[in-house]
Parts: structure tokens; C-alpha cells; sequence
């Protein structure tokens, strides 16, 4: 049992598991302050204003996994991380669709759950598209 979860453990140091955690952890503080202010402060639509933070967030994230030597040297890494931003974006949109715009939850409660499923979707994403380094 011990030295299953120390393989985990190792197999998640491998996938650059906890660079990529806290990257997310900043994204996350960090869009949700904006989207807090421009929906919750400017009253402007969180579906609308995600797609503008996301852009935003996107050039932070990729050059964040560049800075900390996430990604596998490879030449298609911007497409394929491309694609899996242009996925996460357009399902989180429509959660914040649905959720705050629709539904009228807060968009400083929903964003964050939102975040954390598109935290283990993007990953998932990544190690499927063969992105990130071992």
C-alpha cells in the first residue's frame, strides 16, 4: 500500500504535477479578482468577460509552463495548447453561462468550483495531448 502511493507520488513529480498546481492556483486567484470586479462591481456579463480574462490568462499560463520548463521540447506545443484553451474556454464560458448569468450564483463562488474542474480537465488534456515534459 506504502509504496503504491509513493509511486503516484513520483509518477506526479514526473508529470511536473506541482508546477503546474501552482500556476493554476494563480490563474485562479487571479481571474477570479477580475471576473469578481467587472461582474460583480461593473455588472457586466461573466460569459463575455471570462472569454476577455481567459485571453488574458492563457498568455500567462503558456508562458509560465515555458518559463518553469513544463513542455516537451517540441515545435507544436503552442497548437496543441491552443486547442485545449480553446476547449477549457468554451466549456467554462458556458458554465459561467449557465451558472452565474442564468442561474444568478455569485461568480466569486462558482468561478473557483469552475476552475477546479477545468484544473483536472486541462491536465487530463495535456497528458493526453502528449504536452507536458517527464
Amino acid at each position: 500500500m506504502k509504496i503504491m502511493g509513493l509511486m503516484e507520488i513520483n509518477k506526479l513529480k514526473k508529470t511536473n504535477f506541482s508546477k503546474y498546481f501552482i500556476t493554476s492556483i494563480a490563474a485562479t486567484i487571479l481571474s477570479t479578482i477580475l471576473l469578481w470586479f467587472f461582474v460583480d462591481v461593473l455588472h457586466l456579463l461573466a460569459s463575455l468577460m471570462s472569454i476577455f480574462i481567459s485571453g488574458l490568462i492563457f498568455f500567462f499560463k503558456f508562458f509560465s509552463y515555458n518559463k518553469l520548463k513544463m513542455f516537451n521540447d517540441n515545435k507544436s506545443n503552442f497548437l496543441k495548447y491552443t486547442i485545449i484553451w480553446v476547449i477549457i474556454i468554451s466549456l467554462t464560458a458556458l458554465l459561467l453561462l449557465v451558472f452565474v448569468d442564468l442561474m444568478h450564483f455569485w461568480v466569486v463562488v462558482v468561478n473557483p468550483i469552475i476552475s477546479i474542474f477545468m484544473f483536472i480537465f486541462r491536465f487530463y488534456l495535456f497528458r493526453l495531448f502528449n504536452l507536458l515534459a517527464k
